[in-house]
């Protein structure tokens, strides 16, 4: 059965690091130390959209995924509703580990109806589509947001 893990920037009373008129941008590094912890089907909610903070709904309009190199495994990246709405089987066996960033061209999603408006609350979560071993390593997520006009 999978499990649901959350980072630090998941929960009732985050907002965005960093916020001028409308737009911010939040980050988290989330480290999977725990060597049994993380197998595949797993989620990781990653950073919170905080849809209900804003009049007409909030707007991702980029996101940056980076992994240290955690062995064979993929992760998809999307929301509550699409689990691979953003990004789609990220490869993190890379030596370097991998990076992902949307309109980057690199295993990305058609996301249908990009942008998206949020307009309750939702995660943007890393959802371990594959892995034949035990996730161990650093994990890092930036998003861009906006309230939508």
């Amino acid at each position: 059965m999978p499990t649901t893990y959350t980072s630090s920037r998941v929960g009732a009373n985050i907002a965005g690091k960093y916020q001028e008129k409308g737009t911010f941008w939040d980050g988290v590094t989330y480290e999977a130390a725990n060597a049994s912890a993380i197998v595949a089907n797993d989620i990781i909610q990653m950073i919170k959209v905080p849809g209900a903070s804003a009049p007409n709904g909030i707007i991702v309009l980029d996101v940056i995924l980076s992994t240290d190199d955690l062995g064979t495994c993929t992760f998809d990246l999307g929301d509550g509703d699409d689990a691979d709405y953003l990004i789609d089987g990220l490869d993190t066996g890379a030596t370097a580990g991998a990076v992902a960033r949307r309109g980057s061209g690199v295993s990305l999603t058609a996301a249908a109806g990009f942008p998206k408006v949020y307009t309750t609350d939702d995660t943007i979560d890393i959802t371990v589509a594959t892995s034949s071993a035990n996730v161990v390593g650093t994990i890092r997520l930036d998003v861009l947001m906006v309230a939508a006009p």
